[in-house]
């Protein structure tokens, strides 16, 4: 039976779920990296690539914690569905 029917969520498909999830969020990190080193070479921002490689650690790393803390209510929401 479909969970989205009346049934139960698995422990496998928590996991599908949350393997999903990560791959969007590395896609998201790794495209938003891509896209400032496209600015940067289109002049549409003017810094260095040292200063570049810093902004782009800081948004991983951004993107990353808020991945993190965000993370636990997903697994706590997808939890809701086993029970």
């Amino acid at each position: 039976m479909n969970f989205l029917h009346g049934g139960k969520m698995t422990d496998e498909q928590s996991s599908k779920i949350m393997r999903s999830v990560t791959n969007i969020v590395n896609f998201i990190k790794s495209n938003s990296t891509s896209t400032l080193f496209e600015a940067k070479n289109r002049g549409v921002i003017d810094v260095n690539d040292e200063q570049l490689q810093k902004i782009c650690n800081l948004i991983e790393t951004s993107i990353t914690n808020s991945y993190v803390k965000s993370s636990a209510d997903l697994t706590s929401t997808m939890r809701s569905f086993t029970k």
